[in-house]
């Protein structure tokens, strides 16, 4: 049973149904959930565009735009405020089952699915109006792009997709150092030099995308 698709989805569920439950508790907002919620209201998206300065926060440009979406939709309530980290958390169950699959199995994927479905910690930030949710999502979504075969087209999809994820997520330059590095290790053992060019191409993309979210962003929550 554990290797069946069901029990893979009923781990999905399982999870899906605590992110849920905490979710729909709609409790008050905590001190950081408010000071980002205050910026995120009161601020227009052009105003986003540059570092918060309501409160001592920082967070990715991407993820603050998705939340101020969300506020002009369904208005400032605390659900609205916690709507992108949900959703995220909620496709990271499935998104998870998938990428475990592939890499391990579905014994194993079941074992994988269920511990992220139970993590106290991912149920928690379920319901939290900061983005460490979407820090998960932008993660898995890598990795489900990284473990697909190594061709000149899912390289340029990477490149698209990881530049992209620079602006969700603080974190995720971590992630694209390891993908890079472990694709560039396959692919010199398999000696396949021109799928290495395309790598360092790869390489400069998120580079680039990182240096301008930083000059333009970022550094300012150097501090």
């Amino acid at each position: 049973f554990l290797a069946s698709a069901t029990a893979g989805w009923l781990a999905v569920l399982v999870g899906a149904v605590l992110r849920a439950r905490r979710y729909f508790q709609d409790r008050g907002v905590m001190h950081d959930e408010a000071q980002l919620a205050i910026n995120v209201i009161t601020k227009s998206f052009g105003q986003l565009l540059h570092a918060l300065d309501i409160g001592d926060q920082a967070s990715p440009v991407g993820f603050v735009l998705l939340q101020k979406l969300a506020t002009v939709i369904f208005g400032t309530s605390e659900l609205s405020i916690r709507l992108i980290p949900f959703l995220a958390s909620i496709i990271s169950l499935p998104l998870m089952l998938f990428i475990a699959r592939r890499i391990a199995g579905p014994t194993a994927a079941f074992f994988a699915t269920l511990w992220l479905a139970l993590a106290e910690h991912a149920i928690y930030y379920a319901a939290e109006g900061k983005q460490y949710g979407v820090d998960l999502l932008c993660t898995l979504i890598l990795l489900h792009l990284a473990i697909r075969p190594i061709t000149s087209q899912s390289l340029a999809i990477l490149t698209l997709i990881g530049s992209m994820l620079i602006w969700f997520s603080f974190p995720i330059i971590f992630v694209l150092a390891g993908v890079g590095m472990a694709i560039g290790i396959d692919l010199l053992r398999g000696k396949q030099y021109r799928l290495l060019n395309l790598l360092a191409a790869m390489g400069l993309f998120w580079i680039g995308s990182f240096l301008a979210n930083y000059l333009l962003i970022t550094r300012h929550y150097a501090a």
